[in-house]
């Protein structure tokens, strides 16, 4: 049969036609419904997506249209959620926390709360602290930790202060405020009771918060026995901490010569050296 038959190339032609219908139908099919549709369909965003939305889907979302950013905000204004700045809204990166607390009490001690705590801590945000705090979330003093590390300082003194006015012993409170370098924080937790120990000193010689390693030393931190700071300042080359702390009385670690010379610390090697301290097996390698 010749290849120019018109009846075969009618019928070919019909096949192909039939097939890129179905083809285009099936497509069709599975194209969802355009967006604007969905936008004016508000019980779908508020009931099926807007609970549902994970760590930093607010910015996505917020971000696709006005319409969306609108639909977010009547959601949380819903719920009472205060969400009147980028930081509020952003500190609820999960909207399903503000439907949460819809489920029994005993729902509250989870792992998922916990995380909620301690990233709204991490975060920042007053308002959306004194929220949390009124709707019953259980903050404990590792939410003043994060709060500290971040340098914090407002929700910090309402954490104390509304929530938990006894610092556990146990969380190294004033530690997480030096190793962020937060001064301020620190003295506010100095002048208010929190507890401190030599893992202050050590953090802020590790970080190289000349600032904070005086502060604390002078207002009666006790260096520790194993000379750490000294060791952790040379490990990192922070010579200014170094020197501060060796002539303040902490004492040399024996590894401190070691350390500076194993992580390339050139001038804290040849002051720890020369200043008495002797070089140990591994720097001869």
């Amino acid at each position: 049969m010749s290849s120019s038959d018109p009846d075969t190339t009618a019928g070919t032609t019909g096949a192909i036609s039939a097939t890129s219908a179905v083809t285009s139908a099936n497509k069709k099919q599975r194209l969802p419904p355009p967006i604007e549709s969905l936008l004016d369909q508000k019980d779908i965003w508020t009931d099926n997506i807007f609970p549902f939305l994970g760590v930093g889907h607010y910015a996505f979302v917020g971000g696709v249209n006005k319409q969306f950013n609108q639909l977010y905000k009547a959601y949380c204004h819903s719920v009472g959620v205060p969400c009147n700045t980028t930081s509020d809204r952003a500190a609820f990166f999960n909207v399903s926390c503000a439907k949460y607390w819809d489920l029994d009490d005993d729902r509250r001690e989870t792992p998922f709360c916990d995380r909620l705590c301690k990233i709204i801590a991490k975060v920042g945000s007053v308002h959306v602290m004194q929220w949390a705090h009124k709707e019953g979330y259980p903050f404990d003093d590792w939410a003043c930790f994060i709060a500290a590390r971040n340098g914090h300082l407002d929700v910090l003194k309402y954490l104390h202060e509304k929530m938990s006015p006894k610092w556990d012993t146990h969380v190294p409170v004033c530690a997480a405020a030096a190793a962020g370098g937060h001064l301020d924080t620190l003295k506010y937790l100095h002048e208010n009771g929190c507890p401190w120990d030599e893992e202050v000193l050590e953090a802020a010689a590790r970080a190289g918060h000349l600032d904070i390693l005086k502060y604390a030393h002078q207002h009666g931190c006790p260096w520790d026995t194993y000379g750490s700071a000294c060791q952790t300042a040379a490990c990192n080359g922070n010579l200014d901490a170094l020197k501060y702390a060796h002539e303040n009385g902490c004492p040399w670690s024996p590894r401190t010569c070691d350390v500076a010379a194993m992580h390339g610390q050139l001038d804290a090697l040849k002051y720890a050296h020369e200043n008495g301290l002797p070089m140990g097996r591994n720097c001869m390698f």
